[in-house]
């Protein structure tokens, strides 16, 4: 979108975009705010990293061209926060925090709403190859 669709509100990358580069090359990924915050902690992206329009302006005031940038793959979140799922309202919540009701059912393969669906390819240590301001 940087080149076709003008900065602003309207714009699908929200206030800013960092761009994630891996190697030297652009991973396609990005780091950015959004025009519909109410898909923040939903799966609803290609892989980018969506946050607040306030945090993505905070962050890209903070950081700097070449910054190591780490994104952990799905069994390094397990570990780390243990099993997560899409809750009723599309965030994800830590599995143990549900019902043993709705855990039983989603052990049973029965899924009370649409399953989070990991995105794949570009965890591991990248860096910020570019940043757009797009107001």
């Amino acid at each position: 979108f940087a080149g076709g669709l003008p900065g602003g509100l309207d714009n699908p990358l929200g206030a800013r975009a960092l761009y994630l580069y891996r190697g030297g090359r652009d991973t396609y990924y990005r780091i950015h705010g959004t025009n519909n915050a109410s898909t923040i902690g939903r799966a609803t992206s290609a892989g980018c990293i969506r946050l607040f329009n306030q945090d993505i302006l905070d962050l890209y005031s903070r950081v700097e061209l070449g910054s190591a940038v780490k994104v952990r793959t799905p069994e390094e979140s397990l570990a780390m926060e243990g099993r997560m799922v899409e809750g009723p309202t599309g965030l994800m919540v830590r599995f143990d925090s549900l019902s043993p009701e709705i855990q039983q059912q989603i052990n049973n393969g029965i899924q009370p709403w649409p399953p989070f669906v990991a995105v794949s390819g570009v965890s591991g240590t990248n860096s910020i190859g570019s940043t757009e301001a797009l107001e």
